[in-house]
């Protein structure tokens, strides 16, 4: 949900930010699920020698790619909506801080940071090397 919260820093609202997030990694994230699905199609449909422990690990990869597909694609999204709703009605002040652009640092707001949301640079390392 970075992308979510990028938009959400340029002044989006959170559903607005959720949908369009979830509009852009929609195909990427398809890609990579049926890639991997179909990647483990022989093993969930083999045959032979040995072919009970290929397909139960087949099945298993085959149905977890399946749910975790579904979820990353549905209930992510509503579940982001609802925790940064919650979030900005149990700490106003932290939100008005995203919304301004601060950038977050392992859960907290970095207000020193000098970190573009829009291209991701940090711009604090490129004036270090300057001096």
């Amino acid at each position: 949900m970075e992308f979510a919260n990028q938009l959400l820093a340029k002044g989006m609202s959170v559903t607005k930010a959720a949908i369009e997030a979830s509009r852009l990694r929609f195909r990427p994230i398809l890609m990579t699920a049926f890639s991997t699905i179909f990647g483990v199609m022989p093993l969930a449909f083999a045959s032979g020698p040995g072919a009970a422990s290929r397909v139960s690990i087949g099945i298993s990869v085959l149905g977890g790619m399946l749910v975790s597909t579904v979820l990353s694609l549905y209930v992510v999204p509503v579940f982001y909506v609802m925790a940064k709703g919650l979030q900005l009605g149990l700490f106003p002040k932290s939100a008005q801080d995203l919304a301004d652009g601060d950038q977050i640092s392992n859960g907290y707001v970095n207000e020193n940071s000098k970190t573009d949301p829009a291209d991701g640079k940090n711009q604090d390392s490129v004036e270090n090397l300057r001096k």
